[in-house]
């Protein structure tokens, strides 16, 4: 889903090649395969900056990427927005802080692919709750998103109910693009509505 609305959500990769502890209670963190839009790396550094709020002290953070220049301005920071076209119907009507959010799939799914799409459900929340997609109006450290109730995978479709929601449409879209992948790898969906 970090792709944005340049690069084809199915095309979008991330992989984490290696962790280490090293001196200093210094962490290092390397990843390979590394296809995203150049803005993706704000939800890194949002991320961070939440877990220095909440809990242990972050002294510093380097994030250093090819997607962008180690001279001159990085990129704008904004969030990525959803890819276009999608291969589905989304419809977003959000207006509040309790957010429904339906997955109707175009024909029934097995075990393995709803596996894939709870996968998928986790690590996007987890980037909400960690203030992965802070912005001016929902700052670090003010993230909280919660599940209203527990997430129904069913073989025709996904519910999911949040309340308190604290994250702008950047975040939805990032979701969009998680689906519009997992719908080209074969798992169709006819829509997806956030109300």
């Amino acid at each position: 889903g970090l792709g944005g609305e340049s690069i084809p959500p199915s095309q979008s990769t991330l992989r984490l090649a290696s962790r280490e502890q090293l001196p200093g209670n210094t962490w290092r963190w390397r990843f390979d395969a590394v296809r995203l839009h150049p803005t993706s790396l704000f939800i890194l550094g949002n991320v961070l900056h939440d877990i220095h709020l909440e809990g242990p002290r972050i002294r510093e953070a380097l994030i250093s990427s090819s997607l962008v220049s180690s001279r001159g301005p990085g990129p704008e920071q904004v969030l990525p927005f959803a890819y276009e076209p999608l291969p589905f119907e989304y419809d977003f009507e959000a207006e509040g802080t309790d957010v429904l959010i339906e997955v109707d799939f175009v024909k029934a799914q097995d075990a393995g692919t709803l596996l894939a799409f709870e996968a998928v459900w986790w690590s996007w929340l987890g980037l909400v709750q960690r203030g992965g997609f802070a912005d001016d109006l929902f700052p670090p450290g003010m993230m909280r998103t919660y599940l209203a109730r527990a997430p129904d995978f069913t073989p025709r479709g996904l519910e999911f109910f949040l309340e308190d929601v604290t994250a702008g449409g950047e975040a939805f879209d990032s979701l969009v693009n998680m689906l519009h992948a997992l719908h080209v790898r074969g798992a169709a969906i006819g829509a997806v509505r956030v109300s």
